[in-house]
């Protein structure tokens, strides 16, 4: 996942696969998993079988991650 190279619109649509989402999280994909299962980690859904998540719903919990680490 490259976030620089996508373009503000395209950017709200994007979709991440479990991988994508852990390599640019630079975490294990287990740990996704595991954050999905104890609903702390970014807001996913499944496409058929497939776990997807929305580059901009990443963003936004990442962004909520940083202001509650302020308080």
């Amino acid at each position: 996942f490259d976030a620089g190279r996508q373009t503000e619109a395209s950017d709200t649509a994007a979709l991440l696969t479990v991988d994508e989402l852990a390599d640019y999280l630079q975490v294990p994909a287990k740990t996704i998993y595991a954050w999905r299962h104890k609903n702390s980690g970014p807001p996913g859904f499944r496409v058929g079988r497939y776990l997807r998540f929305r580059a901009s719903d990443v963003e936004s919990w990442l962004a909520e991650l940083v202001i509650a680490e302020r308080e």
